[in-house]
């Protein structure tokens, strides 16, 4: 019961991931999530910004995938991950791409997150 009762606290006390990126939401919103700060070795990281980060990361993958999905030969994706590329380099391709790129803080956080695997992650041209 005590872990049924924690577990439910905890859950209580998460933010919710809808309300830092989601649908709808422009590459600004979610790239503010995308944001750890680093702290002084031996300092406690914010816990709020690790679930932040973790919203990021995981909606990063879920852009992926659905666009994997949906591709096809006539529409392909044209993103080619290199095997072993972790949800934290993606986190950190697309945060980097957006400070890179701040004119493009304006599109949706799906249209961005593809152009910046693409931009890192560009499939070879056929010969």
């Amino acid at each position: 019961m005590k872990v049924f009762a924690f577990l439910f606290i905890t859950f209580l006390c998460l933010p919710r991931i809808d309300a830092q990126v989601g649908f709808g939401k422009t590459a600004a919103d979610l790239l503010s999530s995308c944001t750890i700060t680093k702290v002084a070795p031996g300092k406690m990281i914010d816990t709020g910004e690790i679930f932040s980060y973790l919203a990021c990361a995981s909606y990063i993958q879920g852009v992926l995938e659905g666009a994997s999905w949906m591709a096809t030969s006539q529409n392909p994706l044209s993103v080619c991950l290199d095997t072993g590329v972790s949800n934290y380099q993606l986190a950190e391709v697309v945060r980097k791409y957006g400070a890179d790129h701040p004119e493009y803080a304006h599109w949706t956080a799906q249209r961005f997150v593809i152009q910046a695997l693409r931009s890192a992650f560009p499939c070879p041209t056929p010969q």
